[in-house]
């Protein structure tokens, strides 16, 4: 049938009769078979480009731009130098690239205008203000059959969609003078629904970069790590190098991570769980790798196979074993992801407390002294049926202070509304009305429970911060029952399971929906 295909384009005789031929197929065959074979390369490379970014962010017709310029060469981004275009440059190439779609792809792509959020909304921004798309959605069907990615296959032997994005967007950064806020904003925006609803699109090297690791991640391309860890050396050197002291100026990528735009390489990798750019970074600083662990730790609450949670632990080895630390260096401001997944675990409705991280983190020495206190008085709620009674209940941290030996630093990560059912009571009235990560690891895991207290009792007896010579003692003491639980290459190891299901002894909703009434005290 390819064969078929082939032919007909290259003669232009009756098209084939695939599988529920349409008259719009019928069409849509003509039009491909009519461009010129000195064009198809071109041409197949644009429509397969566009193919890979029909379910992501259309590429901007700047970046298509650079489609020509590597197909001539597939390291010609890696080599440019950062040169920016003048305004009137930027013009001549953007009238060049648009008559080009319009004359090799014969109709099938079309532009389509945007407009971005910030201070960009009500004005056009110019390189960046038109995106390429296709015509009609029945042209994405036509392309992804069969029978034409085999008409198309001899021309594209050496072009690789997932690579050529990659470097045509890092031969845009090298050559178009960006808003500066482009390279100031995070990936996530408040009030994004709204924002998407409006027509409206964020503005970000955060977002732009993210989203192209992505592609790699769930996709590949050829020449694999090695290829992408040397494309984003490049990046990160190229925005060292754009005009305008881009590395003076930090930006909050998360609630949590305060970076340089230059960092974003490494910290996406770290959040992404690319591990093999992790290794091969040359050097990481000790708050470089705090933020990545961070972002690797946040990555547990969305990864929902096996291989993307064995992915993220072998990117947390990666960290630690390159110094990295479970505890911040600086003074308690912000709870870290990891206290924020165990707030989440007893906060939120069937969410599932996860043992390997749990843990790997103890392995690693984290800081255990989590606690829900609950009120000892009972308060009525008439909001919500068949939910009466409820205990006030707030998380915090303690954290030895630094230098200062049984000197604990408080931090508050939120407040929670408890049902009072005869489970929770009998449970409060034995733990004096507290709930700490000792009590809770015995009551989520049973079989377990033990030996996680163990390290944890060992963790409070020190009185201080866990640091590399105390992480060895307790790595050496403890790692042979600790390994099985998270270390896959472990002849013992349990396996990873994101989809398990624990039921919690408590039953919370967030207070600031909730108006509790005063009822009694509960001893």
């Amino acid at each position: 049938m390819g064969k078929q295909v082939a032919t007909s384009c290259q003669t232009n005789s009756k098209p084939p009769s695939w599988h529920l031929l349409t008259v719009v197929a019928v069409v849509l065959h003509q039009i491909l078979a009519s461009v010129p074979p000195i064009n198809r390369k071109l041409a197949y490379g644009m429509l397969s480009f566009a193919l890979l970014t029909k379910q992501h962010n259309p590429a901007s017709l700047m970046q298509f731009s650079f489609i020509e310029d590597y197909i001539r060469d597939s390291d010609f981004a890696l080599k440019k130098p950062v040169t920016l275009l003048a305004a009137n440059e930027c013009s001549q190439r953007l009238d060049r690239v648009r008559k080009r779609i319009h004359g090799v792809c014969k109709g099938l792509l079309s532009l389509r205008h945007r407009f971005f959020l910030g201070n960009e909304v009500t004005r056009k921004i110019g390189p960046l203000q038109d995106t390429v798309v296709f015509t009609h959605r029945s042209i994405v069907e036509f392309l992804e059959s069969e029978a034409v990615r085999q008409t198309m296959k001899p021309e594209l032997q050496h072009f690789e969609p997932v690579d050529a994005h990659f470097q045509t967007y890092l031969a845009l950064l090298k050559n178009i003078d960006l808003p500066r806020r482009y390279f100031f904003k995070g990936y996530r925006h408040r009030g994004t629904l709204l924002v998407h609803c409006l027509g409206f699109e964020v503005l970000s090297l955060a977002k732009d970069l993210k989203d192209r690791i992505l592609l790699y991640r769930d996709l590949g391309m050829k020449g694999g790590s090695k290829r992408l860890c040397h494309s984003l050396d490049v990046l990160h050197h190229t925005i060292l190098s754009i005009p305008g002291n881009l590395a003076r100026t930090t930006f909050s990528l998360t609630q949590n991570v305060i970076c340089q735009p230059a960092d974003l390489p490494l910290l996406l990798c770290a959040e992404l769980s690319i591990f093999e750019y992790i290794s091969h970074v040359v050097e990481i600083s000790p708050n470089s790798t705090t933020k990545c662990i961070d972002l690797c730790v946040g990555s547990f609450y969305w990864s929902k196979s096996s291989t993307a949670v064995s992915k993220a632990f072998k990117t947390l080895e990666t960290l630690f074993i390159r110094g990295g630390s479970p505890e911040e260096i600086s003074p308690l401001t912000k709870p870290s992801t990891f206290y924020i997944l165990l707030f989440h675990w007893f906060a939120v409705l069937h969410a599932t407390p996860y043992l390997p991280l749990l843990a790997f983190m103890l392995y690693q020495g984290v800081n255990p002294r989590f606690t829900i206190i609950f009120s000892r008085t009972k308060y009525e709620i008439t909001d919500i049926p068949g939910y009466r009674d409820f205990f006030k209940a707030c998380c915090t941290i303690d954290r030895p202070s630094l230098g200062v030996i049984q000197k604990m630093e408080r931090m508050r990560i939120g407040s929670l509304a408890a049902r009072a059912d005869s489970r929770l009571c009998e449970l409060l009235s034995a733990h004096d009305h507290k709930l700490d990560l000792r009590t809770s690891v015995h009551i989520w895991f049973p079989d377990y429970g033990k030996i996680l207290q163990e390290v944890i009792d060992w963790i409070l007896d020190l009185g201080v911060l866990v640091d590399v010579d105390r992480r060895s003692q307790l790595q050496s003491k403890f790692g042979d029952h600790l390994r099985p639980l998270f270390d896959e290459q472990h002849p013992s190891f349990i396996g990873f399971d994101p989809s398990q299901t624990l039921e919690s002894p408590i039953d919370m909703l967030n207070l600031m929906f909730l108006e509790p009434k005063r009822k009694e005290e509960h001893n």
